[in-house]
């Protein structure tokens, strides 16, 4: 079996927050489900894996970027040999500050989190196993670590005319999901991100409201409460970092009527990593 682990940002401050530790039969404040996009795929395909969290009021999941208090779930994989997992990609979180300029980006009552699963050529007509062992931690006036394992089948179908058979139960949570995912910064219309220095300037010429939500390769701003924020088309951030030009990478939330809701998109002015050396794998359609 392959172990693929999760993405982790960094430690908790213990002195923001009080955290206890949860006894093993008491009950979580966050649930995980797995479900797969598909019930059976194809050889040589990729799909999706969400992992689902129901969360209860007023508790509350991390996103994985520059928390004041938290971090996000993690997990490990395990695979049947030779299927590969991606990283997750976490939706647009909330902003949330608390007294003292402390700032969370936080997900309130539902996290997917979605994976691509990557089936290789080569494999054999079976019924698949995929499961993951979750751990995260869930806030509201305390903090406790959470744990559970979530699991799910997926056929192989290796026939010459086979093709994938989606999965309903995976519709609703996919179609929540999507507008939260962050688009590309080259579908906002005229935006541009410039940097000099030790400051990051973002402009949006249809907007209203800017917030920056700082990832985890961008550079530290000096105001996280304040400094990330304008109303405006325009927001200028000034960032803490020892080497120019500093870096900005993560969402942009992009406000254009005082209704809302905003529209999300991903920022990074940090150097690609480098191209992948293996041609792609198809989607499943």
């Amino acid at each position: 079996m392959i172990i693929s682990l999760c993405k982790t940002t960094a430690a908790i401050s213990a002195s923001a927050m009080v955290l206890i530790s949860q006894p093993a039969d008491s009950k979580h404040h966050a649930t995980p489900t797995l479900i797969a996009e598909h019930l059976s795929v194809v050889p040589g395909t990729t799909t999706h894996l969400l992992i689902t969290f129901k969360i209860d009021d007023p508790w509350h999941l991390y996103w994985d970027g520059q928390n004041d208090t938290g971090q996000p779930p993690r997990c490990t994989w395990k695979l049947p040999q030779g299927w590969t997992i991606s990283e997750p990609v976490f939706p647009a979180p909330h902003r949330n500050v608390q007294p003292g300029g402390i700032v969370d980006y936080i997900y309130e009552h539902q996290l997917t989190l979605v994976y691509t699963l990557t089936v290789p050529k080569d494999t054999p007509a079976q019924t698949a196993r995929v499961s993951a062992d979750m751990e995260w931690l869930e806030c509201s006036n305390v903090c406790l670590f959470g744990g559970a394992k979530v699991e799910a089948t997926i056929a192989v179908d290796a026939k010459p005319d086979a093709q994938a058979k989606p999965n309903p139960a995976a519709k609703t949570p996919l179609e929540a999901v999507k507008p939260l995912q962050p688009k590309p910064l080259s579908e906002a219309q005229n935006a541009t991100v410039t940097v000099t220095g030790y400051s990051g300037i973002i402009h949006m010429p249809d907007a209203i409201r800017i917030e920056y939500f700082a990832g985890n390769k961008s550079s530290p701003p000096k105001d996280s409460s304040g400094g990330t924020v304008s109303d405006g088309s325009t927001l200028t951030i000034q960032f803490t970092t020892k080497a120019e030009p500093a870096i900005v990478d993560g969402i942009v939330a992009v406000y254009r009527t005082k209704q809302g809701p905003p529209v999300y998109y991903s920022v990074s002015t940090a150097k690609p990593a480098p191209a992948a050396t293996e041609p792609p794998v198809p989607p499943i359609k």
